[in-house]
């Protein structure tokens, strides 16, 4: 009670966009806006959704040497999460397209001291070019425009471009992390090389939004299958697998892991000097 009550004071009487939260199971301070959902759960209860963080402590294994790609970083928590538990020598890029956002998530990563993130001032689609951002209120990203959002020209990257660009295009991949609500088939379409070496995907499932871009929530589906991944729901302490059928009848936002056998991984040689750590 007292937290969200300094939560209300701080927006509603102080004016502040943004307050210093606290993640102490993790060790983590972040600015957060206090506008936004995520930013306030983290405030509130030092944490945002508990049940992805618990998949990512206990059930993803990081190898050294290996590559996380955060697509969508917003202001940070996954990238400082994921920089928490990876092993020495796991390079994690954060793509952040919103330069408001951006400019928290560089604040957030160099407050925690979090050197192994590389921060990318760019969107993640299925073409190079320009691309436009729309923000409700200045802030919150939407699906799509709308009368009520901002509308900002960014950056737009292939992933396989950006591999071959950076010398990552033979580096094993650990984890695709997408949260680019409904753009998540552009985002998967332009990295195809790269999850062909990648052991785990997590994404935000939510069909209303891939509705909204104009994609039916199948072709995301069908798309990762295509690629060798098999689809689980994640929920608390558990990882369920789960159907393409039964996620196409239920439209509530869900995030899933994708994972696929071992047997079915493509090899790929790391560069030696990026392990030469």
């Amino acid at each position: 009670m007292l937290r969200s009550t300094a939560l209300l004071v701080q927006r509603y009487v102080m004016g502040r966009e943004t307050v210093l939260a606290h993640a102490r199971a993790f060790g983590l301070e972040l600015r957060v806006p206090v506008r936004d959902a995520a930013g306030a759960g983290i405030y509130l209860h030092g944490m945002h959704a508990p049940d992805v963080a618990d998949f990512l402590v206990r059930r993803l294994q990081l190898e050294p040497g290996e590559l996380v790609f955060d697509v969508g970083a917003s202001i940070g928590w996954y990238a400082l999460l994921l920089s928490r538990l990876a092993p020495r020598g796991v390079e994690i890029h954060a793509f952040e397209p919103d330069p408001w956002a951006r400019g928290l998530l560089q604040q957030n990563l160099n407050h925690n001291r979090a050197d192994d993130v590389v921060v990318v001032d760019a969107a993640i689609g299925d073409a190079a070019g320009e691309a436009t951002l729309h923000r409700y209120g200045s802030r919150r990203r939407t699906p799509l425009g709308s009368p009520r959002t901002d509308r900002l020209p960014v950056r737009m990257l292939r992933l396989d471009d950006y591999c071959i660009e950076q010398g990552l295009a033979r580096r094993p991949v650990g984890l695709v992390k997408l949260g680019v609500q409904g753009f998540e088939f552009q985002a998967l379409q332009g990295a195809r090389a790269t999850l062909a070496r990648c052991r785990t995907v997590l994404t935000e499932y939510a069909p209303l939004h891939l509705r909204q871009a104009d994609v039916h929530p199948a072709g995301v589906l069908d798309l990762l299958v295509e690629l060798g991944f098999s689809p689980a729901v994640i929920e608390p302490d558990a990882l369920r697998p789960v159907e393409r059928a039964e996620l196409l009848r239920d439209a509530r936002p869900q995030t899933l892991a994708w994972t696929r056998p071992v047997a079915a991984r493509r090899p790929a040689t790391p560069d030696p000097h990026a392990l030469a750590i």
